[in-house]
């Protein structure tokens, strides 16, 4: 508990002071190791520094009192990249920084620094210079080196990368002179099925893969990033019997290259997967889906050594080529009945016209003497126009 109040106080006063009392600004490189290892190295620093974290994707920092992924008492340093954090004359010893996110902590996103209680500065103000002891850091793969080229701070930054005391391993200044390089031995890294089945959630996923012979295929070099269902998902829906149906299936979880969340983030949002659907990942704040269904948080981003995995807590659904025949059929069908019932509605108008036609007709026949009438009126006169000219002649 005095550990956490004492953390406070420090970042309070860091937060009045501003930035312009660090005298020196330590950058962290904020990320899950890529080599397996379970935190990444420990860093120096002196009262006054500024711890600077930096990251794609998602994370963030918090000061864990505990020294460990523990996270009892942790301290909220800050939720978005950039996020700093100043050291006081309490923090001296040993301070350990987290990310909380899921596991990433247990995956080895944890660092200690060692805060020593000399000030940062000398009698006349100048910053004193730090051990400058550490390893080429490659930013675009995220390894470490000590490569005769790139050995020492001068030769690695002309190389275009960072050096810093994160790596691993230091490099040796002797060694790097004498032309002789010690690789560092890594810990192998587990593919994916053997991640899975250490993790003991995806039993039902891991037996469906078996069961459609893609074992191999898993096992492989890769890289894969996996939408891994966990057996919670799976024991919400009843899985396929056919098993090209089932196959189909889980290879439309499986994508041909390696994301990790700092690749949705920026901006990779849709993913072609080995079965030829289409995934979108969507990331709005803290919460992320795939295709709607929400990633577990407690397990994503775990690399390796062929891949990727992300746990997801439904199993992905698209529509099988039956139900896509059986939806344009719908459609065509739909489209046909409303043709119908226009042509429907064109013959009830045009009954309408016909009707409206033969009442104007015989309006007009009432009002227009027979043709037999007219035949006789004429002949009646013609007879009397006869009978009025033989008289006039006989007179």
């Amino acid at each position: 508990m005095i550990f956490y109040s004492r953390h406070c106080a420090a970042l309070l006063m860091a937060s009045l002071c501003g930035s312009s009392q660090a005298a020196n600004d330590l950058v962290v490189d904020w990320f899950i190791p890529q080599d397996g290892s379970s935190s990444l190295p420990s860093m120096k620093a002196e009262v006054g520094d500024k711890a600077v974290f930096n990251w794609g994707g998602y994370h963030n920092v918090y000061i864990h009192p505990s020294g460990d992924c523990s996270e009892d008492g942790a301290l909220d340093v800050g939720e978005v990249s950039g996020s700093s954090y100043i050291f006081t004359e309490s923090d001296v010893g040993s301070v350990a920084f987290a990310c909380d996110v899921g596991r990433h902590c247990e995956f080895g996103q944890i660092i200690k620094f060692e805060v020593s209680g000399k000030s940062a500065t000398d009698g006349d103000g100048d910053v004193v210079s730090i051990d400058s002891s550490g390893g080429c850091y490659d930013m675009d793969v995220h390894v470490c080196g000590c490569d005769l080229d790139a050995c020492d701070k001068t030769k690695c930054e002309a190389k275009g990368r960072v050096w810093t005391p994160q790596c691993p391993t230091h490099c040796d200044a002797v060694v790097c002179a004498a032309g002789v390089v010690e690789e560092p031995e890594m810990p192998a890294l587990m593919n994916i099925l053997e991640e899975l089945e250490e993790n003991g959630n995806f039993g039902t996923l891991l037996g469906a893969i078996e069961a459609t012979g893609l074992t191999d295929t898993l096992k492989g070099e890769g890289p894969f990033t996996i939408i891994a269902p966990t057996d919670t998902a799976f024991s919400s829906i009843t899985v396929p019997s056919d098993m090209d149906i089932l196959k189909s299936l889980l290879l439309n979880h499986v994508a041909q290259d390696k994301f990790t969340s700092t690749d949705v983030d920026g901006g990779r949002d849709v993913i072609t997967m080995i079965g030829g659907e289409e995934i979108k990942i969507n990331v709005d704040g803290n919460n992320v889906d795939v295709n709607g269904s929400p990633i577990d948080m407690d397990y994503f981003d775990v690399i390796a050594s062929n891949g990727i995995i992300h746990g997801v807590e439904k199993v992905l659904t698209f529509k099988t080529d039956e139900e896509e025949t059986s939806a344009s059929q719908e459609d065509k069908s739909s489209s046909q009945e409303e043709k119908s019932a226009s042509q429907e509605e064109k013959s009830a108008s045009q009954e309408e016209k016909s009707a409206s036609q033969e009442e104007k007709d015989m309006m007009a026949d009432a009002d227009t003497p027979s043709s037999s009438a007219v035949s006789f009126e004429v002949l009646h006169y013609s007879t009397l126009l006869s009978a009025f000219v033989a008289c006039a002649f006989i007179l």
